[in-house]
């Protein structure tokens, strides 16, 4: 193989490499909502720093969405107890 070959596919495989990771910032862009819709050019840089807000503040919420799931939990299991001895007759 001459060396203008070995240049040329070097520079297709780089040129594809870029390539892939442009499309991938891309679809990254795409799923951050305070860039999704955003027409402003934005760098790579700013993309991670985004996405990186995005995941705190998508973890934030997961936390609480499971605190009140075990909330309303427990809530169940009162109101279990509640009617459970509701329906027992009382000894007087």
């Amino acid at each position: 193989m001459r060396e203008t070959d070995k240049r040329q596919y070097h520079n297709q495989l780089e040129r594809k490499r870029r390539d892939n990771l442009k499309h991938s910032f891309d679809a990254l862009r795409r799923n951050i909502p305070s860039l999704r819709d955003s027409n402003v050019r934005v760098s790579r840089c700013q993309i991670l720093q985004e996405f990186v807000k995005f995941e705190k503040e998508t973890e934030a919420l997961r936390k609480l969405d499971k605190e009140k799931e075990e909330k309303v939990q427990r809530f169940e299991e009162y109101i279990d107890k509640f009617n459970y001895s509701a329906c027992m007759p009382k000894d007087h």
